[in-house]
């Protein structure tokens, strides 16, 4: 009786101990806003990166009948903003999600224990433009460029795009 009290006490420790994901407060009722704005300093430290801003709402719609993950995106390049849509599964660590009709996609995963910070890991995708068959003039590609625009650490906002 005294080794089942104490696994018993031991689980409900160790499920406290266990960190959060920004993710996990993704659900049908609660959007998660996320978003980073580069300094000068940082994008002359990131001579490849085109990215100057990124912000991306995750959420589930209310009625359906699965947990698949929807990404707005808005990205600001050296050319203006533009908004891109992808669709998530759930996986262990994070999330994988890609554009619909294009191919691409990126992956979002949690950083270590960190409860208010997320990493978009590009695998590249069409931010703007597409669906279109052949390449159309004014579709742009986000490439993940090593040392550019391959990984995005963004932290919680209280206003999504």
């Amino acid at each position: 009786m005294r080794i089942a009290l104490f696994i018993f006490t031991l689980s409900l420790t160790t499920a406290t101990l266990a960190v959060a994901s920004p993710l996990d407060r993704v659900n049908r009722e609660t959007a998660l806003c996320m978003r980073k704005i580069y300094s000068a300093e940082e994008l002359a430290a990131r001579p490849l990166q085109t990215v100057r801003s990124i912000a991306m709402q995750l959420f589930e719609q209310p009625d359906q009948k699965d947990h698949t993950v929807y990404l707005n995106l808005q990205i600001e390049l050296t050319d203006g903003v533009h908004d891109a849509f992808m669709l998530c599964d759930r996986t262990n660590p994070g999330l994988r999600c890609a554009v619909e009709c294009d191919g691409g996609g990126a992956d979002v995963v949690k950083i270590g224990k960190d409860e208010h910070r997320l990493q978009f890991v590009n695998r590249g995708f069409m931010v703007s433009g597409g669906c279109g068959g052949a390449e159309e003039e004014g579709d742009i590609w986000l490439a993940a460029t090593p040392g550019g625009d391959d990984a995005f650490e963004l932290e919680t906002a209280t206003v999504c795009p």
